[in-house]
């Protein structure tokens, strides 16, 4: 069981974690939505997300995984605060097991989190990919 002080930590170090990624932690609904879209099994609420935002809770170790991915921290330092912050096996590990069934909203938001450099990869495999297809996209520059 989590005590009041290890929950506002958790807390304190979600909200560094957010604003380091350029998410608002103004709205409890963004995130959430944001979350629900990479985390595989049933949704959070929007009332989980403004007590993990509050100091009140702390979530489940899977959806702590998920959060720490999403924010390119270790989920040890997003939970405890007592490792390092980056941590690239958890961010693949993590990849792998979001859901396999995407909607351009869920593939836009997904691509949003990549960085400019990622964003522009795909880009170019898309275009390829369409080529490939013998599809063009009108005003395309090659």
């Amino acid at each position: 069981m989590s005590t009041s002080i290890e929950k506002v930590q958790f807390s304190e170090r979600l909200l560094q974690a957010l604003s380091r990624s350029g998410i608002s932690a103004a709205s409890p609904t963004a995130v959430a939505r944001k979350f629900n879209l990479l985390y595989p099994d049933t949704p959070v609420s929007v009332q989980a997300v403004r007590r993990w935002l509050e100091g009140t809770a702390i979530p489940a170790q899977e959806k702590l995984v998920v959060l720490a991915a999403w924010l390119r921290v270790s989920p040890e330092w997003l939970r405890f605060g007592d490792s390092p912050r980056s941590s690239s096996r958890s961010n693949s590990k993590t990849v792998r097991e979001t859901p396999r069934h995407y909607d351009s909203g869920t593939l836009t938001t997904l691509i949003e989190l990549l960085s400019e450099e990622h964003r522009q990869m795909i880009a170019r495999i898309v275009t390829a990919l369409l080529e490939s297809e013998g599809k063009t996209i009108k005003g395309s520059r090659k």
